[in-house]
Protein backbone atom coordinates (compact mmCIF):
# COMPACT_ATOMS: atom_id res chain seq x y z
CA UNK A 1 0.00 0.00 0.00
CA UNK A 2 1.44 3.62 -0.66
CA UNK A 3 2.10 5.27 2.41
CA UNK A 4 1.11 8.49 0.77
CA UNK A 5 -2.38 7.27 1.72
CA UNK A 6 -1.72 7.22 5.31
CA UNK A 7 -3.01 10.96 5.90
CA UNK A 8 -5.82 11.10 3.63
CA UNK A 9 -7.65 8.32 5.52
CA UNK A 10 -7.58 10.83 8.78
CA UNK A 11 -10.85 11.79 7.88
CA UNK A 12 -12.66 7.84 8.59
CA UNK A 13 -14.18 6.82 11.13
CA UNK A 14 -11.93 5.80 14.05
CA UNK A 15 -11.80 1.82 13.80
CA UNK A 16 -11.55 1.37 9.88
CA UNK A 17 -8.59 4.52 10.43
CA UNK A 18 -6.96 2.79 12.65
CA UNK A 19 -7.15 -0.91 10.62
CA UNK A 20 -5.96 0.97 7.75
CA UNK A 21 -2.83 3.04 8.91
CA UNK A 22 -2.13 -0.22 11.25
CA UNK A 23 -2.09 -1.94 7.56
CA UNK A 24 0.18 0.62 6.27
CA UNK A 25 2.38 0.85 8.74
CA UNK A 26 3.23 -3.17 8.53
CA UNK A 27 4.66 -2.69 5.00
CA UNK A 28 7.29 -0.06 5.80
CA UNK A 29 10.46 -1.42 6.10
CA UNK A 30 12.94 1.00 6.19
CA UNK A 31 16.68 0.62 5.29
CA UNK A 32 17.29 -1.35 8.43
CA UNK A 33 14.78 -3.82 7.27
CA UNK A 34 13.15 -3.54 11.00
CA UNK A 35 9.14 -4.42 10.92
CA UNK A 36 6.15 -1.47 11.44
CA UNK A 37 4.40 -3.50 13.54
CA UNK A 38 1.79 -1.60 15.58
CA UNK A 39 -1.96 -1.19 16.72
CA UNK A 40 -4.51 0.29 19.38
CA UNK A 41 -3.82 -1.39 22.66
CA UNK A 42 -0.95 -3.41 21.77
CA UNK A 43 1.11 -2.98 24.96
CA UNK A 44 -1.97 -2.59 27.00
CA UNK A 45 -1.45 -5.30 29.32
CA UNK A 46 2.12 -3.98 29.91
CA UNK A 47 0.80 -0.81 30.88
CA UNK A 48 -1.95 -1.97 33.02
CA UNK A 49 1.23 -4.07 35.05
CA UNK A 50 3.61 -0.85 35.08
CA UNK A 51 0.55 1.59 36.42
CA UNK A 52 -0.24 -1.19 39.51
CA UNK A 53 3.14 -1.50 40.25
CA UNK A 54 3.50 2.33 40.55
CA UNK A 55 0.72 2.83 42.09
CA UNK A 56 1.87 -0.38 45.04
CA UNK A 57 5.23 0.85 45.17
CA UNK A 58 4.63 4.64 45.71
CA UNK A 59 7.71 5.84 43.84
CA UNK A 60 9.38 9.61 44.80
CA UNK A 61 7.30 12.01 42.99
CA UNK A 62 8.85 12.76 40.24
CA UNK A 63 10.11 14.72 38.18
CA UNK A 64 10.49 11.92 35.71
CA UNK A 65 12.07 11.47 32.19
CA UNK A 66 11.25 8.75 30.20
CA UNK A 67 12.28 7.63 26.12
CA UNK A 68 9.77 5.47 24.38
CA UNK A 69 12.21 4.08 21.07
CA UNK A 70 11.03 2.55 17.74
CA UNK A 71 7.32 4.03 18.00
CA UNK A 72 6.11 3.63 14.61
CA UNK A 73 3.57 6.29 14.14
CA UNK A 74 3.70 6.16 18.20
CA UNK A 75 -0.09 5.15 18.65
CA UNK A 76 0.76 2.47 22.10
CA UNK A 77 3.82 5.55 23.44
CA UNK A 78 0.86 8.21 23.43
CA UNK A 79 -1.23 5.41 24.98
CA UNK A 80 1.05 5.01 27.73
CA UNK A 81 2.12 9.07 27.87
CA UNK A 82 -1.60 9.37 28.24
CA UNK A 83 -2.18 7.05 31.38
CA UNK A 84 0.81 7.95 32.73
CA UNK A 85 0.32 11.98 32.95
CA UNK A 86 -2.73 11.03 34.76
CA UNK A 87 -0.20 9.98 37.51
CA UNK A 88 2.64 12.01 37.04
CA UNK A 89 0.99 15.57 35.38
CA UNK A 90 3.94 17.91 34.75
CA UNK A 91 6.57 15.52 36.09
CA UNK A 92 6.54 13.64 33.36
CA UNK A 93 9.09 14.46 30.29
CA UNK A 94 8.15 11.93 27.64
CA UNK A 95 9.87 11.53 24.38
CA UNK A 96 9.82 8.71 21.06
CA UNK A 97 11.62 8.07 18.51
CA UNK A 98 12.21 5.97 15.75
CA UNK A 99 14.57 5.11 13.07
CA UNK A 100 12.89 7.76 10.97
CA UNK A 101 11.43 11.19 12.19
CA UNK A 102 9.50 12.07 9.36
CA UNK A 103 8.74 10.34 5.66
CA UNK A 104 8.39 12.77 3.18
CA UNK A 105 6.13 11.99 -0.29
CA UNK A 106 7.94 13.69 -3.36
CA UNK A 107 5.96 13.75 -7.08
CA UNK A 108 5.54 16.31 -10.05
CA UNK A 109 2.31 17.90 -10.26
CA UNK A 110 0.12 15.42 -12.74
CA UNK A 111 2.34 12.99 -12.88
CA UNK A 112 1.27 9.98 -10.95
CA UNK A 113 5.25 9.02 -10.07
CA UNK A 114 5.61 9.28 -6.44
CA UNK A 115 8.48 8.45 -4.01
CA UNK A 116 8.70 8.35 -0.40
CA UNK A 117 12.22 9.30 0.96
CA UNK A 118 13.28 8.99 4.83
CA UNK A 119 14.34 12.36 6.75
CA UNK A 120 17.72 11.33 5.96
CA UNK A 121 16.82 11.17 2.08
CA UNK A 122 17.17 7.96 1.61
CA UNK A 123 14.05 5.74 -0.66
CA UNK A 124 11.74 4.32 1.12
CA UNK A 125 8.94 3.53 -1.30
CA UNK A 126 8.32 4.07 -5.30
CA UNK A 127 4.71 4.13 -5.86
CA UNK A 128 3.90 3.65 -10.17
CA UNK A 129 0.57 2.88 -10.27
CA UNK A 130 -0.98 0.07 -9.82
CA UNK A 131 2.88 -0.73 -8.50
CA UNK A 132 4.06 -0.37 -5.30
CA UNK A 133 7.53 -1.44 -4.23
CA UNK A 134 9.06 -1.38 -1.13
CA UNK A 135 13.01 -0.61 -1.74
CA UNK A 136 14.01 -2.37 1.94
CA UNK A 137 12.09 -5.67 1.25
CA UNK A 138 11.88 -5.71 -2.46
CA UNK A 139 9.95 -8.93 -3.77
CA UNK A 140 11.36 -12.00 -5.22
CA UNK A 141 12.61 -11.92 -8.93
CA UNK A 142 11.49 -15.76 -9.82
CA UNK A 143 7.73 -14.61 -8.35
CA UNK A 144 7.33 -11.07 -9.57
CA UNK A 145 9.63 -10.97 -12.99
CA UNK A 146 7.37 -8.34 -14.18
CA UNK A 147 6.95 -6.35 -10.81
CA UNK A 148 10.85 -6.12 -10.51
CA UNK A 149 11.50 -5.27 -14.39
CA UNK A 150 8.91 -2.21 -13.80
CA UNK A 151 10.64 -1.26 -10.50
CA UNK A 152 14.39 -1.35 -12.55
CA UNK A 153 12.86 0.76 -15.33
CA UNK A 154 11.47 3.00 -13.29
CA UNK A 155 13.85 3.32 -10.67
CA UNK A 156 16.72 4.00 -13.24
CA UNK A 157 14.41 6.43 -16.07
CA UNK A 158 12.29 7.96 -13.31
CA UNK A 159 12.79 7.61 -9.96
CA UNK A 160 16.67 8.96 -9.97
CA UNK A 161 15.28 11.90 -11.76
CA UNK A 162 13.31 12.67 -9.33
CA UNK A 163 15.62 12.66 -6.34
CA UNK A 164 17.88 14.71 -7.90
CA UNK A 165 15.64 17.16 -8.68
CA UNK A 166 14.32 17.02 -5.00
CA UNK A 167 17.95 17.44 -3.71
CA UNK A 168 18.49 20.14 -5.75
CA UNK A 169 15.61 22.30 -6.98
CA UNK A 170 12.55 21.35 -5.09
CA UNK A 171 10.57 24.16 -7.30
CA UNK A 172 8.36 22.11 -9.60
CA UNK A 173 7.48 19.60 -7.04
CA UNK A 174 5.06 18.60 -4.44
Amino acid sequence: MALSLYREIEELPPDERNWLQERLLSTLSPENATLKRTYKNRFGTFDDQVLATLEEEKPPPGPYEIHDMAVSDGRTAVEFYRRLSSLYDDRLDFHCSDYAHSLIVVSRPRESLEIVIDDSGKLVQIVFPPFVFNTARRAKIRYFPVNRLVEWAVTRFRVRSLLREFETDRRGLE
